[in-house]
């Protein structure tokens, strides 16, 4: 699908790293695990995505890669512990035959799968290399879907969105067809027309936006358009719960299949922490043990589920939040002559209050 950077731009200019939310003129919203599992049908419910990030020599990793994936890429081809995707696509140019083994199939689906991971799942800045420490996880095919993707790509997305709020950087990685898909459900105000919608199709809801497209009545490629249609957003103009009952009942099993961890709170207060932990010097890591509170959070996630009165009218906020949200926020963005001025907020240390975190 086609993305729309200046769409993610406008979105980025309204994500706050210290609540995880989007700070709309209407309050506050975020991509949620009900997102991710019922617009891409991944996994949510399950154990999280993680391993030793054990730092391998050139042979071993060649070793590796002919075990699993059936062929030995050359030195070329690696970055470090990174595969560029361009040799796993190659790969594919040649069709399986017809009589190929059980190993062979297997190879196969594990060079797709990893050029999903790594060209859009969870994807890093440089579009064309997927960390090897994934290639582990895919040794059994038959537990690799066990995992819980879902969550993965949720973490990917807002560490991506976080960092993209740096004054020092221009560039966004991550699963941004999600957030486009997210926010075309989301504001209808800002999202193209579908020339002929599908009549029925068997797979996830973020599906039915894979058709063609009438765009003469939205703005495409503009920030300023999406910046302006942000600041301007009333509330009747924000779905609040786009997939309805009927839109749940029409989905394939696996697409609701965590629905009892959809508002399970799992967010840990040690943000500033993690915002700045990445992979660079962490040969030999081992994730499991130094993310263990962590996961020990997770595992215990069916205890935290969030059981909270839902609203009768689902289209407007309560009075007493958007009074509380506008005494703590700024809801307009506005252009210098040299750069984009964020309003800052007013306290900068909403962790919580009235919304819930949905990871």
């Amino acid at each position: 699908m086609m993305l729309d950077h200046t769409l993610i731009t406008s979105l980025v200019e309204r994500w706050r790293p210290e609540t995880h939310t989007f700070h709309l003129p209407v309050g506050e919203t975020t991509v949620t695990l009900q997102d991710v599992e019922v617009l891409w049908g991944l996994p949510i419910d399950g154990p999280p995505v993680i391993g030793i990030d054990t730092t391998h020599s050139f042979q071993e990793l060649r070793n590796l890669c002919e075990e699993l994936i059936g062929f030995s890429p050359m030195m070329s081809d690696f970055d470090g512990q990174r595969l560029k995707l361009g040799c796993l696509s190659r790969v594919l140019d040649t069709e399986l035959a017809s009589d190929a083994s059980d190993v062979q199939c297997r190879q196969q689906a594990c060079i797709y799968l990893l050029l999903i991971l790594g060209g859009h799942l969870l994807s890093d800045k440089s579009g064309n290399k997927v960390l090897l420490l994934y290639i582990l996880l895919l040794r059994d095919l038959k537990t690799v879907g066990q995992y819980s993707w879902g969550s993965a790509i949720l973490a990917t997305l807002y560490r991506s969105l976080c960092s993209a709020t740096s004054p020092s950087r221009s560039t966004i990685a991550g699963p941004l067809v999600l957030l486009q898909l997210w926010a075309w459900e989301r504001i209808p105000t800002m999202c193209p027309d579908r020339v002929k919608p599908l009549e029925h199709y068997p797979g996830p809801y973020g599906v039915w936006w894979n058709v063609q497209f009438d765009v003469h009545r939205v703005a495409r490629h503009v920030v300023s358009i999406f910046r302006d249609q942000l600041t301007g957003l009333r509330a009747r103009e924000f779905i609040w719960q786009p997939s309805s009952d009927d839109v749940l009942a029409s989905l394939p099993a696996y697409c609701t299949a965590g629905r009892n961890i959809w508002r399970s709170v799992t967010l840990t207060e040690n943000q500033a922490a993690l915002h700045s932990l990445d992979h660079c010097g962490k040969g030999n890591q081992d994730w499991i043990t130094t993310h263990g509170a962590y996961i020990d959070v997770w595992t215990d996630r069916h205890m935290h589920v969030e059981d909270g009165t839902v609203a009768e009218d689902l289209t407007y906020p309560s009075d007493e939040y958007s009074q509380w949200y506008r005494e703590q926020t700024s809801v307009a963005i506005l252009q210098s002559d040299r750069m984009t001025i964020f309003l800052q907020l007013a306290s900068r240390t909403i962790w919580r209050a009235n919304l819930m975190y949905l990871y």
